[in-house]
């Protein structure tokens, strides 16, 4: 057991470092072409930091009970990122509502909820569904892009700066195959940890494999807020969201579909009330404060006791 806990924690380390490397290094070369803030928060920083989430996923599917594994870690993570890390990042730093982004990703981000739950709703995920989902995550991006044409340019705030875009470069690659190692680290920890303690791999994954792959994106979400860079807050949480409901549970389909053991029907409908809340909340003022923030906050210990 001793062995499993460190495994686990040591995989969260490297995840949680390798993946604020790899994203900032991203970033970085976005912002040295000129890309806008709306694509540095939900494309680069929003999709790259839900890479824990895809390489656990996917790597747990090589377990028994994989999919399980697999299905909670996406959907424990879309749960955490609004109502855990958007929550904190409100409560300590309150800001602006983003209405015009909200509408526009979070639309995206509602639509990939529904459309993830629809296919997770009767106990399976299949080839053909997983494969919508890819192509779906593909349109999102393009939309995002289009989206984003009109909107100026951004910076990150990077020490960094300095270094050459090769470096950058390899930078991002050895923070890439570092994240493999973490998560494949987490996800034997966890299964482990799991198998001893007689807990089922559906409430792992929606609860330790969850929180632990949704760090990045809680780092990434509090250094943005404390900048003051609302726009790359809600580009975060919003693309991440999208990345793990297309792009996890489409991949976690053609590489491992089948039934999943765990009933998660409780937990998709909390994922989609938790995101129609967030978005009334953010489209009724200018502002997200802070006790919409603690609001936010009591509904993730509630879905973890839903979870177990």
């Amino acid at each position: 057991m001793i062995v499993d806990v460190l495994l686990l924690l040591g995989g969260i380390a490297v995840i949680v470092y390798s993946a604020d490397r790899m994203v900032l290094a991203s970033a970085s070369l976005a912002s040295r072409w000129g890309v806008s803030a709306v694509i540095i928060g939900a494309v680069i920083i929003g999709f790259g930091s839900s890479l824990p989430e895809m390489m656990v996923s996917i790597l747990a599917l090589d377990q028994p009970d994989g999919l399980d594994l697999a299905v909670g870690n996406a959907v424990g993570s879309n749960i955490a990122n609004i109502s855990l890390i958007l929550a904190v990042s409100v409560i300590v730093f309150p800001f602006g509502g983003q209405g015009a982004v909200i509408k526009r990703e979070g639309g995206l981000m509602l639509g990939s909820f529904v459309l993830a739950s629809a296919f997770l709703w009767d106990g399976t995920i299949r080839v053909y569904e997983g494969v919508l989902l890819l192509v779906a995550l593909a349109v999102a991006g393009f939309a995002v892009v289009s989206w984003s044409r009109g909107d100026e340019a951004s910076e990150i705030d990077d020490p960094t700066t300095d270094r050459r875009s090769s470096a950058h470069l390899i930078i991002a690659l050895v923070a890439l195959v570092a994240l493999l190692a973490g998560a494949r680290a987490m996800v034997i920890g966890a299964e482990n940890i799991a198998l001893e303690i007689g807990m089922s791999e559906g409430v792992v994954g929606l609860t330790i494999l969850a929180l632990g792959t949704s760090l990045p994106e809680l780092g990434a979400v509090v250094a943005s807020a404390r900048r003051g860079r609302n726009d790359l807050v809600l580009g975060n949480i919003l693309g991440s969201n999208v990345f793990n409901s297309l792009g996890v549970v489409g991949a976690t389909g053609v590489l491992g579909s089948g039934s999943m053991a765990t009933d998660f029907r409780p937990d998709l409908v909390v994922m989609v009330i938790v995101a129609l809340l967030a978005g009334a909340m953010a489209f009724s003022g200018d502002r997200l404060r802070r006790a919409e923030g603690v609001l936010l906050l009591c509904a993730y210990p509630a879905a973890i006791l839903l979870a177990l």
